[in-house]
């Protein structure tokens, strides 16, 4: 498999939009195409489109999102969030890509050497965001230490994968059977919320489905399973 080395951006998201992602069932889980629906999802949470000419967001329109500033232009190279894991497996979908599973993500983050963080053993805010108050830009902290030369592994976002949230020992089988059934699914990483214990590698966080959170990413499988 291979990792993407960066996290998926609001630019990237647009993209998605504007191709119709929200109107493509084929691209989405039965479950999550219901809750698409149920909801009228059409953006990430909070988004909004600034062109009055242009009310559905279309290909020309400007986007915002509220945020305790108050309305303010969505960044197209910040991490996107405010997605629940239906809408980041669609765009996985559309993209040709997939979700990563649990251990692909901490095999990418931890290497052969079982390292505690993505640049080694010793905690630092050198490589990462955290206990902080608000995302960076993708690829922000460079890290030329870290596993495989990854970006943002730890902090910034938690990331969503593809496994569903069950005790060890792993079992890869689980991640392919009853994806639109799982209850909870594993995100990893941290983000820029939490404390430096919380962005270790081995941390295990856990999502509802239909969870739209600012603290929460993803990024993408750019080869098969």
């Amino acid at each position: 498999f291979a990792l993407a080395s960066r996290l998926v951006t609001n630019g990237e998201w647009l993209a998605f939009m504007q191709d119709g992602g929200y109107a493509a069932p084929g691209l989405w889980l039965s479950d999550g195409w219901a809750r698409c629906q149920a909801e009228g999802w059409q953006a990430p949470l909070y988004w909004q489109p600034l062109d009055d000419d242009n009310p559905e967001g279309g290909r020309d329109s400007n986007w915002a999102s509220m945020s305790l500033e108050g309305l303010q232009p969505v960044d197209p190279a910040a991490p996107v969030c405010h997605v629940s894991h239906y809408e980041a497996d669609a765009y996985a979908r559309w993209a040709g890509k997939r979700l990563p599973t649990e251990a692909e993500w901490e095999k990418a983050a931890r290497t052969d050497d079982g390292r505690t963080f993505p640049w080694g053993s010793q905690p630092t805010s050198e490589f990462a965001n955290f206990a902080g108050e608000g995302k960076r830009s993708v690829g922000f902290y460079a890290c030329a230490s870290c596993a495989f030369g990854l970006s943002d592994m730890a902090g910034n976002v938690w990331e969503m994968t593809r496994s569903p949230l069950q005790p060890y020992p792993y079992d890869a089988e689980d991640d392919d059977e009853n994806l639109a059934e799982d209850a909870l699914w594993v995100m990893r990483g941290g983000s820029y919320a939490d404390t430096i214990n919380n962005i270790r590698s081995a941390v295990r966080g856990g999502v509802d489905p239909g969870v739209r959170n600012n603290t929460i990413g993803f990024r993408v499988v750019i080869s098969p399973h």
